[in-house]
């Protein structure tokens, strides 16, 4: 028996699975240690041997990858708040052809940062899936904040540069990463098996902005940025939503916004929704209550 949180994981799955949320929250935090010997452990108290776990960790990038006969989980680490060369990535806003890292095909363009932080860990990640594939295993990719956009990033490579199926992607918190070429590059390929979650009023899915102007980036102005994948939004509830217009994604978050207000004030805390609703803790705690009301 597979230890929790994977002892509800459907590794064939093609459509949304709370269960397999539940599941890759817990790797793309694990992927925020810094401690590799707990990082084998806890693979390994997930059934995956310490011979299928690997810890890939290039200048600002982080990514952890499990294999087992069943499965293959890819997992990215996000924004470090202390580490400012994390920051710096987030702000590289400028993009770059996709083919200035990946190759062909013309994909779009893609935020700088994100890619080109990709890119440091991607030849040794992509080595590590060729080789562990042996069973033909499923692989399922998640990150959380800057590990999302990476997520993303990769399954896409994986994708087009590999030509190895994506079986899944799911990513939380997960920040705009391209312009609308890519994301109609993305949702064409992906399909069904892309999923980006979001708390609330989690901010970081809100940038960079849908448009940078051209008097904020000279000479590369105006920027326009797109999310690919399904979304998946839970309100201050705790109520998964699917794919929400746009007048509903602004009402949930007037609402969401006014209901946190109220127990900040009788609380008299300092926090701030937009920044609690990103914390992976916020996301686990949300997706937990939403799987064991027998939601799907």
């Amino acid at each position: 028996m597979v230890n929790p949180p994977f002892d509800r994981f459907d590794a064939s799955a093609t459509q949304w699975r709370t269960a397999n949320a539940l599941a890759l929250v817990y790797a793309a935090r694990l992927a925020y240690e810094d401690d590799q010997n707990k990082i084998l452990q806890q693979f390994q108290d997930w059934e995956f041997p310490a011979a299928g776990c690997r810890v890939f960790s290039v200048k600002t990038a982080q990514v952890l990858a499990a294999a087992n006969e069943q499965i293959i989980i890819v997992a990215f680490r996000g924004t470090e708040p202390a580490k400012l060369a994390d920051w710096l990535v987030d702000a590289e806003i400028i993009q770059n052809p996709w083919r200035d890292y990946f190759g062909k095909p013309d994909l779009g363009r893609v935020h700088h940062g994100f890619i080109r932080n990709t890119s440091f860990v991607w030849e040794q990640l992509s080595q590590f899936v060729a080789d562990a594939r042996t069973n033909k295993q499923p692989l399922w990719i998640t990150g959380h904040s800057l590990g999302g956009a990476m997520a993303l990033i990769a399954a896409v490579a994986f994708t087009f540069s590999n030509r190895q199926a994506v079986n899944g992607l799911y990513t939380f918190g997960q920040p705009r990463t391209g312009n609308c070429a890519f994301a109609a590059s993305c949702n064409r390929q992906l399909r069904t098996v892309a999923f980006r979650v979001v708390n609330n009023q989690d901010i970081v899915p809100h940038v960079p902005p849908l448009l940078i102007p051209f008097l904020l980036v000279p000479p590369h102005g105006p920027i326009f940025y797109r999310h690919a994948g399904h979304l998946r939004q839970f309100d201050a509830a705790g109520k998964l939503h699917t794919d929400l217009s746009l007048w509903w994604r602004t009402a949930l978050r007037l609402v969401g916004t006014r209901q946190h207000l109220e127990n900040q004030l009788r609380a008299a805390r300092a926090d701030f929704a937009p920044l609690s609703d990103h914390t992976l803790a916020a996301y686990i705690k949300k997706l937990q209550a939403w799987l064991d009301a027998g939601n799907r």
